[in-house]
């Protein structure tokens, strides 16, 4: 697990509902966003499976963004990390 891959977390957990290339842009990071965003979600990226921890889908408005939010299990994650609920979009 690396640094960026929790910025990106913590951002949807604080955000409630946020797309890919927000992350990207407020946490600056580039094309990496999808690989840091890939470990938490339930995907499968270079044969390992993800947390389960957000849920993607495509953006209605831009079939080409991609939307996140957190799962059950994510909020539940959250709120040990932090001790706090996190913001619901």
């Amino acid at each position: 697990m690396s640094l960026p891959s929790v910025l990106a977390f913590l951002y949807v957990a604080r955000r409630g509902i946020c797309g890919q290339k927000e992350i990207e842009q407020e946490l600056r990071l580039s094309n990496a966003a999808s690989r840091n965003v890939s470990f938490w979600t339930e995907s499968k990226v270079y044969e390992k499976a993800g947390k389960g921890f957000l849920f993607r889908y495509e953006d209605p408005m831009d079939r080409w963004n991609k939307l996140l939010r957190l799962t059950p299990e994510g909020e539940a994650f959250y709120k040990v990390l932090t001790g706090r609920t996190p913001t619901r979009g």
